[in-house]
């Protein structure tokens, strides 16, 4: 028996627009008061939010400001504190807002500490404004956090976020980074790669579920990791991102695996070995080889063709059924240069030049090619193809012209209708009729 949702009153409808209009005039209230405070505050600034009432009936409109204090020596963090709060008393003395100064180092200090009742303070506020996106970048993963633990708070060991603006030192188009910890030592179901794969479809389908409940949309890019796996990169401490991630990371959520982790790192308890260090500079030999011949097969055969496929095209034009690279070359030059006149023994040089390269390339007698050379290639291969596209467009006008005058040329004529005899005809039945 399905359950049957409460109708709403159309007292309860009213009081409920009254709610939302009055919320919403209290936000447009709060964002032209906001721009006093960024006047005043200027690039100390990071955002300001709308906190919620403390308590039922409250009057006084309490503002969260959050500054940024990562460049600020601590000895003077006292004095920029001090400076920055009298200015927004001040600002805030003949008006119903109070402000709550919150430090950036102090939001993630907290989010260390497991602090819930700080990081709340910004995760359930509302932005009225923040510089390059820093407040969102708290607010998208907190919901998206709160919606993956409903599901899979057995599985997740730790959620934590990434990147740039989780350091402050985003701009306009960076997006969220955030990785996910998997518990898979007490799989039994099905296998550490299954439970992997199903989980981050499930996980990241969720953050769009996010962003429509927060109407953010700054892309949410999401890591997951399996514990062994991880623990086994964390073993060979050789990947930088790796590093990175318990170094700069913010956990919204931890078991207690990162947190130690962290502090492990910051004692330099985890370093590289030096197997791994060794296995890491080897990689970058590997990635640079792979590069060159890259580089090498993409110039070499893309101008290959570029080449060869109009020479091909033109002599089948003239009517020689689809030769190899070899007949290519050869028939070229007997009809195209010698009997045609169309084009120069240059341009058979160019499309020979481009055929002995490919070959050598198959039998890899070149294994690297230079700047150099990548652009006299690309000046032949154009002065080719300037020199054959316009030969091929002539001689295909002139087969259709020659093609359409056959046609005209067969064509029968069309017979006349008698019409006049047809008129005559009418005309003799009405005089018989007057008659």
């Amino acid at each position: 028996m399905t359950e049957q949702k409460p109708q709403i009153t159309d007292e309860q409808k009213k009081m409920m627009e009254e709610m939302l209009a009055k919320v919403k005039k209290i936000q447009e209230d709060a964002e032209k008061f906001s721009k006093k405070i960024i006047t005043k505050l200027k690039d100390d600034l990071l955002g300001i939010s709308l906190m919620p009432p403390e308590k039922k009936g409250q009057k006084d409109i309490n503002l969260l400001i959050l500054l940024d204090d990562q460049k600020v020596e601590p000895q003077n963090k006292g004095k920029f504190v001090h400076d920055n709060t009298k200015i927004c008393e001040e600002l805030c003395k003949d008006s119903t807002y109070t402000p709550n100064i919150m430090l950036f180092t102090e939001l993630k200090q907290a989010l260390y500490d497991d602090n819930v009742e700080a990081t709340t303070k910004v995760t359930k506020a509302l932005p009225l404004y923040q510089k390059n996106n820093v407040l969102n970048a708290f607010v998208l993963p907190e919901v998206h956090k709160n919606l993956v633990l409903e599901k899979f708070e057995k599985y997740v060991v730790s959620y934590v976020g990434v990147g740039s603006i989780m350091r402050g030192e985003g701009n306009p188009k960076s997006d969220i980074d955030v990785f996910i910890i998997i518990d898979d030592t007490d799989v039994k179901r099905m296998s550490r790669a299954e439970l992997k794969d199903k989980l981050s479809s499930l996980i990241y389908s969720m953050s769009f579920q996010a962003q429509e409940i927060t109407k953010i949309k700054i892309p949410l890019h999401i890591q997951t990791y399996l514990l062994t796996d991880f623990w086994e990169m964390l073993k060979e401490s050789s990947s930088p991102v790796i590093h990175t991630f318990l170094r700069d990371g913010l956990p919204f959520f931890d078991r207690g695996i990162y947190r130690p982790w962290r502090l492990l790192i910051e004692m330099g308890r985890i370093k590289p070995s030096r197997e791994a260090i060794v296995k890491h500079m080897e990689a970058g030999d590997l990635f640079y080889e792979r590069a060159k011949k890259k580089l090498l097969s993409v110039v070499v055969e893309d101008l290959y063709y570029s080449v060869l496929n109009p020479a091909q095209s033109l002599l089948m034009l003239k009517g020689i059924a689809p030769p190899t690279h070899k007949e290519t070359i050869q028939l070229f030059r007997e009809i195209i240069v010698g009997e045609e006149k169309l084009a120069t023994s240059v341009d058979a040089d160019i499309l020979e030049e481009f055929v002995m390269l490919f070959k050598k390339w198959e039998y890899n007698e070149i294994t690297e090619i230079t700047g150099s050379e990548i652009e006299k290639f690309m000046e032949k291969a154009d002065k080719f193809r300037k020199k054959v596209f316009p030969i091929i467009d002539e001689l295909n006008y002139k087969i259709y012209k020659t093609k359409l005058s056959k046609e005209l040329s067969t064509r029968k004529p069309t017979a006349k209708k008698p019409e006049a005899k047809t008129e005559k005809k009418s005309a003799k039945k009405k005089t018989s009729k007057k008659k």
